[in-house]
């Protein structure tokens, strides 16, 4: 179920980011002859979509802590080495090539005279930083090449002070995680700068997921139980919470959704997928991993349409992005991408990652 949720997820970012056919850069409003289809059912989505982003941090730091116990169980010491190699064997090949992407179209948008889609910091620079993840922390505006990406550089910085920890400590994790969690909301009060508030807020999330895993985990299980019958108290008790989180101020608000509407979603969650565990296969893998490659292909494919099929798509005096067919093709178009992506580019591409990290041992 958790592949699943990623899943949807991603489409959200993906619907959310649909305005960006009708702007041409990220601080303006759409226009007033933006009508995208399913405005009234889709509506949450194309307006706060970009929540979808926190709740991936969250799942991240959760999953990552959940498994844990593997380690214990195995008496295996964690490997800082293998765990960074393993997350950058899943998220660089796929990040490198979209980068690549968006480079050559701000070439060609340069050369053509074209305006650019919606970035404005395509230059040696950012792209420079862009290769070694480090365009979303604050050492230059994220606004460049492959938007979505600031992401990976915020997960990447997570993975490396949880890595970390997991290296320091096994009886201090929970608290050190704390730690992590209240360094990014320090990060976010003190930050003038939304690039390096993105920091503060990826850690703010990443650190409060692994916290649900290593305590509020353990304390929901030993209150509700494992059954299918106390699963559905623990979903009922995340659905109770966000509507109730509603109608108190945005502080309080928060802190519900950190602590008690995202653990007892996710951990609901976790517990359906500890049964479908039994079948010994994750009927729903394809999502999870699909996940990633829709975030991140998105943009380029976006970028493409906008430069290539907004032109000369015929608009009978209304704009190509407000057909229902566009806005399928459009999705259609990232999905078959994700899915070549996934078995060519992320699945090779990982695979030599680890050759030359296995090597290099």
């Amino acid at each position: 179920m958790q592949d699943l949720l990623r899943f949807i997820l991603a489409l959200a970012v993906v619907l959310f980011h649909y305005k960006h056919f009708a702007i041409q850069t990220a601080l303006s409003l759409p226009p007033d002859d933006f009508t995208p289809p399913f405005e009234g059912l889709l509506l949450p989505i194309y307006k706060y979509g970009y929540h979808a982003v926190a709740v991936f941090f969250y799942l991240s730091g959760y999953m990552l802590a959940s498994q844990l116990s593997q380690y214990s169980l195995n008496q295996n010491k964690f490997d800082y080495r293998e765990f960074m190699v393993k997350r950058i064997a899943r998220i660089y090949p796929a990040h490198i090539v979209t980068l690549l992407v968006m480079g050559l179209m701000a070439l060609i948008a340069t050369f053509a005279n074209l305006r650019p889609f919606m970035t404005y910091n395509d230059d040696l620079l950012n792209f420079a930083v862009s290769i070694f993840l480090l365009n979303g922390v604050g050492l230059t505006r994220d606004i460049s090449f492959n938007l979505p990406s600031w992401s990976l550089s915020v997960e990447f910085v997570c993975y490396s002070l949880f890595a970390a920890i997991c290296v320091l400590t096994t009886r201090r994790r929970s608290f050190l995680f704390f730690l992590g969690f209240m360094a990014g909301g320090l990060i976010t009060e003190a930050s003038s700068d939304p690039n390096t508030d993105n920091l503060g807020s990826g850690l703010i999330f990443f650190f409060c997921g692994a916290l649900g895993a290593t305590g509020i985990k353990p304390w929901i299980g030993r209150i509700t139980g494992y059954s299918i019958g106390r699963t559905a108290i623990t979903l009922a008790l995340g659905i109770t919470s966000f509507y109730f989180s509603l109608s108190v101020n945005l502080g309080t608000q928060k802190l519900i959704w950190l602590f008690v509407t995202l653990p007892a979603f996710i951990i609901g969650i976790d517990q359906i997928d500890s049964r479908l565990s039994k079948l010994k296969y994750r009927p729903l893998q394809w999502f999870g991993l699909a996940s990633f490659s829709i975030y991140i292909w998105h943009f380029p494919v976006q970028a493409i349409m906008h430069f290539l099929v907004t032109e000369y798509w015929p608009s009978n005096g209304n704009p190509a992005y407000n057909s229902l067919f566009f806005l399928f093709t459009y999705i259609s178009i990232v999905i078959i991408v994700s899915h070549v992506s996934i078995n060519t580019i992320e699945k090779r591409g990982s695979q030599i990652i680890r050759n030359l990290a296995c090597r290099k041992r």
